[in-house]
């Protein structure tokens, strides 16, 4: 796999392609970790299917993420099941040094992680197809912060230790889901322009849906809405 990422990152004219995991499962002992190489970074991730094919991080170092997109544009994954990182499953960017834009996730699920299923920061143009989160510790999925165009189609997130679904600091948002026997269903904070459709929550521990803006920390939003 770390063969494959570093093939794709030394292209003359572009960089980036398809790593392709037939059906079948995979134990990864370390994170494939795609970082900016060119203003399009163009790297996807798929498989054959989240029912067939499975990347298992279970034997990574503590603290290791599943899959990782750090920087650049184009970017995604498709059709595989990810299971037991010691840290997010999936994440999409994670500091202010970089954003990632375009991304997409279709029909992929994480379990078992030891943080949040999904965890995207500072990122642009999300598109997610089909994305169920289950028995993670942190979150389920976790739109952390500073984000922009942020289109869901059938998310799903069930028994996490924390919040199934979150959506935090996003601005022309378009979201639908369920969010089940989590400590808390949904949770929409300083978010600006935007429309959820189909909220279902069930047995959550906590509340099942919460919209909240703090007046001490809402950047980015007018006056009328804190």
């Amino acid at each position: 796999a770390q063969a494959a990422i570093n093939h794709l990152a030394t292209g003359d004219e572009y960089q980036g392609g398809i790593i392709y995991f037939p059906q079948g499962r995979y134990k990864l002992d370390n994170c494939l970790l795609f970082e900016d190489v060119s203003s399009v970074t163009n790297y996807y991730v798929q498989g054959d299917g989240a029912i067939n094919t499975e990347l298992d991080f279970g034997t990574a170092a503590p603290g290791t993420n599943g899959i990782q997109f750090e920087g650049g544009s184009l970017c995604g994954v498709e059709g595989v099941l990810v299971t037991s990182a010691p840290n997010h499953g999936i994440v999409i960017n994670s500091t202010t040094l970089s954003y990632v834009s375009f991304a997409r996730i279709k029909d992929v699920r994480v379990q078992f992680c030891g943080g949040d299923g999904l965890y995207s920061f500072q990122s642009y143009l999300i598109t997610v197809e089909g994305l169920f989160a289950t028995a993670n510790t942190g979150n389920g999925i976790n739109f952390a912060g500073n984000h922009t165009s942020l289109v869901s189609n059938v998310m799903y997130a069930a028994n996490n230790g924390a919040i199934g679904i979150r959506i935090n600091g996003a601005v022309y948002i378009d979201n639908n889901g369920q969010s089940d026997g989590n400590l808390r269903g949904w949770n929409f904070t300083k978010v600006r322009g935007g429309v959820v459709r189909g909220v279902g929550t069930e047995t959550n521990e906590a509340e099942g849906v919460v919209i909240a803006t703090s007046n001490s920390s809402a950047s980015g939003i007018t006056g009328e809405y804190q």
